[in-house]
Parts: structure tokens; C-alpha cells; sequence
């Protein structure tokens, strides 16, 4: 519809409520302290800032990690199509080098990391695309396409995997 409206996302409304608490916040303790009511005012915005400046850390490393989880999952069947079309060439011609078992393992590892992403086993999804990149890293052509994007892959789960341990998500 064209007159509906959208409220903002649950992180702005929360940046944005913690931001003018803050503001508040300072203000008052500002105004009280030209007042002559606080002699020591550094010790009140510290106790004021310091926990806005926390939860605005761990809402940005939480947006962080969701973005990097949804970026994985969109690239992995883009990958997965790579793998198959190679898998299509012949031997000679595939620009990897790589047989057609070792083309058939990196698919089904794809598809096993791919059901982890599903079922919300982030650290698992993650370890399974790292090892399947390495393989393919390893053992395969290094100046080839589908394997510099293996490499970008892993980069981007061991990413994931350590936002995830920082995040406790």
C-alpha cells in the first residue's frame, strides 16, 4: 500500500531512545552541577554514558553478526552452482584441475553446511564451509576462479565464527 508506514527497526528504536537518555542525562547532570547540587559530576555521566556506550557496542556487533550470517548463506548457493557447472566439464577441461569425487565431496559439503545455516547451528554451518574451502585451497588450482572464491568463503565464515564467539549469540 502507499500510504502504510513502517516503523523503524528494533535497533535504530533502541539506539535512538539510549541516545536521548543520554542526552538527558548529561544535561542534567550538567545543569546540576552549575547549579552547585554536584561537586563531582564526572563520576554521575560516566555511570550515565558508560552503559549506553556498552549496549551500543553489543547491538552493533549483534547487526554485525547478522549481516555476515546472511551474506554466507546467500553466497553458498551461488558457489554450489559454480561447483556443478565445473562438474559438468570434462576433466581437461575444468580450469580447477579437480576430479570428479573431489568436485561431488566440496557439493555435499556445501549442502551439509547449507542444513546447518537452516537449523540455526551457526558454528557448525560456519566450521563445515571453512574445511571445505581448505580442501579446495589445498588441492586445487590456486590461480582458478572457484577457488579464490573458496578462500573468500572461509574468510568470511572464520568471520562469522568469531563474531559469533564475541557476540555469545
Amino acid at each position: 500500500m502507499k500510504g502504510e508506514q513502517r516503523p523503524w527497526p528494533r535497533t535504530v528504536r533502541l539506539a535512538l531512545l539510549l541516545a536521548l537518555l543520554t542526552v538527558a542525562g548529561v544535561g542534567m547532570v550538567v545543569l546540576l552541577r552549575a547549579e552547585g547540587f554536584l561537586t563531582v559530576s564526572g563520576v554521575f555521566v560516566a555511570m550515565i554514558v558508560g552503559p549506553v556506550v556498552v549496549l551500543l557496542g553489543r547491538l552493533w556487533l549483534h547487526r554485525r553478526w547478522t549481516r555476515c550470517r546472511r551474506d554466507l548463506v546467500e553466497r553458498l548457493p551461488g558457489f554450489r552452482l559454480d561447483l556443478e557447472r565445473e562438474r559438468v566439464l570434462a576433466v581437461v577441461a575444468r580450469s580447477t584441475g579437480a576430479s570428479d569425487e573431489a568436485l561431488d565431496t566440496a557439493i555435499a559439503a556445501l549442502s551439509e553446511a547449507k542444513r546447518h545455516f537452516a537449523a540455526c547451528q551457526d558454528s557448525a554451518g560456519a566450521a563445515g564451509v571453512t574445511t571445505c574451502a581448505q580442501r579446495i585451497s589445498d588441492e586445487w588450482a590456486s590461480g582458478a576462479a572457484i577457488t579464490r572464491q573458496a578462500r573468500g568463503l572461509a574468510k568470511q565464515a572464520r568471520l562469522l565464527a568469531r563474531l559469533q564467539t564475541r557476540a555469545k549469540v
